[in-house]
């Protein structure tokens, strides 16, 4: 999934790219026209008020792809390892956190997916250990049922861990 909203986010960046480059080339335009014509005044004032649109679309683009940027940065940040008895995630874009959990421990796994991961197959794992007094959730995981199963079959006690699918 998360090729795909980067996708989707790279498209809405060259859509903002477009624009602005429209909004650049009208400007010329309008600005190469009035040192042609006798018409000072009404070109002037067209230009004048042309520019401050440009000069936010230029300011709401590079926010954009700030976003663009973090969002794709977090995503190729944030990754999660499976061992045999352990799970390992690992976090973060400039200061990196890894934190391993023992399989062992899980009572009961979760799936979780909204109207977009259920278009594009992915989702959030949600686990729960009763030592560690909170659930871990492992987002955006591509094909969660699948790893849902994979985690079950890794359990040292298959018995024992509980899998609560929910569709």
């Amino acid at each position: 999934m998360h090729k795909s909203l980067t996708v989707l986010l790279l498209k809405g960046l060259i859509a903002w790219l477009m624009i602005a480059v429209i909004y650049l080339i009208g400007g010329v335009f309008i600005s190469g026209t009035n040192s042609l014509s006798g018409q000072n005044t009404a070109i002037l004032q067209a230009v004048n008020a042309f520019w401050p649109s440009v000069t936010v679309s230029i300011i709401v683009l590079f926010l954009y792809g700030a976003l663009i940027l973090y969002i794709t940065l977090d995503w190729i940040m944030n990754y999660y390892i499976l061992d045999s008895k352990v799970l390992v995630t690992k976090h973060g874009i400039i200061f990196t956190k890894e934190i391993g959990y023992d399989l062992g421990g899980l009572e009961s796994m979760e799936v979780t997916q909204g109207l977009f991961g259920q278009l594009f197959n992915f989702g959030t794992l949600v686990l729960t250990n009763p030592l560690l007094d909170k659930k871990l959730k492992l987002r955006y995981i591509p094909d969660p049922y699948t790893e849902a199963q994979f985690i079950h079959r890794m359990h040292p006690n298959p018995d024992i861990l509980h899998f609560l699918p929910k569709k």
